[in-house]
């Protein structure tokens, strides 16, 4: 049999199988969630940084020209790890998995040179 298409849809008994699930899902007895873990034992595994080197190579591409309406230009600038760690007890969580924010240590190509972002990739790191 020749098939036509991209292949990408979900076949008709793909389809039905799934609307079946979940047609039983909604039918089935409500149970606790076990996902949520106790306070003081929670991992964040999506939090954001901005050490002072990031923060300084912000304000360095704004002065050469890039938006400075841009969000994170100021979403950022009060960060501090006492702040982040603050953040963290309120929410009972014992570990964050890091990442620098967007856009990341690229900021816009017209105003970062490879070599400042090498150096920058090294101090965020």
């Amino acid at each position: 049999m020749e098939v036509y298409g991209c292949g990408c849809a979900v076949p008709r008994r793909g389809f039905l199988k799934g609307a079946a699930a979940l047609a039983a899902s909604a039918i089935l007895p409500d149970m606790d969630v076990q996902a949520q873990a106790p306070a003081g034992r929670r991992v964040d595994i999506h939090s954001h940084f901005a050490p002072p080197q990031w923060l300084t190579a912000m304000n360095k591409a704004a002065e050469q020209g890039a938006p400075r309406n841009n969000p994170l230009f100021n979403a950022f600038k009060d960060w501090t790890p006492a702040t982040s760690v603050a953040v963290m007890d309120q929410a009972g969580v014992a570990t964050s998995m890091l990442s620098i924010t967007t856009p990341g240590i690229w900021f816009f190509s017209k105003y970062s040179k490879t070599e400042e972002t090498r150096r920058l990739a090294r101090d965020c790191n």
